[in-house]
């Protein structure tokens, strides 16, 4: 390998104080791959896009249109111009479902960072108080989120590629928050001190179609959102969209847990 690139995109980011639904676990996720990987996978995603019609991937209109028709919902100027709006349950489901599959396959390596933001606060709280010399959280639940993005990613490129030698960039999706952009080249600055493999950070538009593997970390920051938040409440359960979407996650757990294989062997998931 002589080269690997990281997409990542985050999801439950619009709230610090994680009061607002949806912001209680702000997560950061994404892929790592080799150049040649992402090709074969912007290939594979294009011709997915196309045969259905859509122009991109984005969770945040995708759930939009679908929530539309749950809800019985009035068409807005927002609905309107939603890519996916006017398409039925059936036709939205399959398009997540051939995406989730395209995004699961292949040398990718998942990576994903969150923190329960309550949680933070509370053990923040209690270091202020307790032992204010050696606060090492810092103020921004956010950058707590970062630093463990970067720490499973040293974990887990480690696991399935070995101590490798190639250079490593990372893009994260464009963004209009510049306490947010700061954040990440600071974090990621200070990963990159100990790690001379890292070697650029750059925030792109994941609509671009040079840079299609943000849409594929965009499904899957939300997916871990959400799965955070259903762990936390124990209504997790392992269904045909998770074993589609973690299909390398799985396969490789399973090497060494037979009782995982053997779950795995009683489900359809490809």
């Amino acid at each position: 390998m002589k080269a690997a690139i990281v997409y990542a995109d985050e999801s439950g980011t619009h709230d610090r104080t994680g009061a607002q639904p949806g912001s209680e676990f702000p997560t950061i996720a994404g892929y790592a791959a080799p150049p040649s990987e992402w090709s074969s996978f912007c290939v594979e995603w294009k011709a997915v896009l196309k045969s259905f019609g859509a122009p991109y991937f984005h969770s945040r209109e995708f759930r939009a249109a679908k929530s539309a028709i749950e809800n019985h919902k009035k068409e807005t100027p927002e609905l309107k111009r939603n890519p996916y709006y006017g398409w039925d349950l059936k036709r939205l489901d399959k398009f997540l479902f051939v995406l989730a599959k395209v995004a699961g396959k292949g040398n990718k390596v998942i990576i994903a960072g969150a923190v329960r933001v309550s949680a933070f606060n509370r053990i923040k709280s209690k270091l202020e108080t307790d032992n204010p010399e050696q606060i090492q959280l810092g103020d921004d639940p956010y950058k707590y989120s970062m630093g463990e993005f970067f720490h499973i990613y040293h974990r887990e490129t480690f696991r399935y590629w070995g101590n490798f030698k190639c250079p490593v960039t990372f893009f994260f999706d464009r963004s209009d928050d510049p306490k947010w952009i700061s954040a990440i080249h600071e974090v990621y600055e200070a990963f990159s001190k100990k790690d001379l493999r890292m070697k650029g950070v750059s925030f792109v538009d994941k609509k671009d179609e040079t840079h299609l593997p943000l849409q594929a970390a965009d499904m899957l920051a939300y997916y871990a959102r959400k799965s955070a938040d259903k762990l936390s409440d124990n209504t997790f359960n392992l269904d045909r969209f998770d074993r589609i979407l973690l299909n390398n996650l799985l396969r490789n757990a399973a090497k060494t847990n037979p009782g995982l294989a053997t779950f795995l062997r009683g489900k359809q998931y490809e």
